[in-house]
């Protein structure tokens, strides 16, 4: 960006980006005007992270909650060649675009950097007293979206929390084993 507004009277000329620029006039800027930098800055970081495309998006959840194509195209209620499709760039329609990005959105404000994927039991089981795993909620168009997200982040940090104790577990020295065995963790 070479031009970038701060405040509807100020344009400079700048060679970096918006959030380097912002960043920048943090560090140089008084005290009074430091929040509202910070906010814009961090809007930006925000939007530059935040995928754009379906494939990006689809790629985010694939990621985030380790769903299989048929887990996916069960959630989206398509079939399966319709996701690859996506995934080889074919635009979705306008209501499976918004599923898709709200399942990104999901994913990208629980954690925009993922520290791991979910773990698939606990994608695909109950947890914490609920009925239905996370998976058959996402599929059940008929729970609210709150309720959603806020089983999905139970998920996702039980998932990390997982993930720590198995690195915590002491490494083989010798052999060919491991050592680490999922039943030792307790999932």
């Amino acid at each position: 960006i070479s031009r970038f507004s701060i405040y509807p009277t100020q344009e400079q000329n700048y060679s970096g980006t918006a959030l380097e620029f912002l960043q920048d006039l943090f560090r140089s800027t008084v005290p009074s005007h430091k929040p509202q930098i910070q906010q814009r800055a961090s809007i930006l970081e925000r939007e530059k992270a935040l995928p754009v495309t379906a494939k990006e998006q689809l790629d985010l959840i694939y990621s985030f909650f380790g769903f299989s194509c048929t887990d996916l195209s069960k959630i989206l209620h398509v079939s399966r060649p319709a996701i690859y499709a996506w995934i080889d760039a074919t635009e979705p329609k306008i209501e499976n675009a918004e599923r898709i990005k709200y399942l990104a959105q999901l994913a990208f404000d629980i954690a925009p950097e993922p520290y791991c994927p979910m773990f698939y039991i606990f994608v695909n089981r109950p947890v914490e007293h609920n009925e239905k795993s996370l998976l058959e909620y996402l599929i059940d168009d008929n729970q609210s979206r709150e309720f959603i997200s806020a089983l999905a982040k139970t998920v996702y940090q039980m998932s990390v929390e997982r993930r720590k104790r198995i690195e915590d577990v002491p490494k083989a020295k010798h052999g060919s084993k491991s050592g680490i065995y999922d039943s030792f963790l307790d999932y």
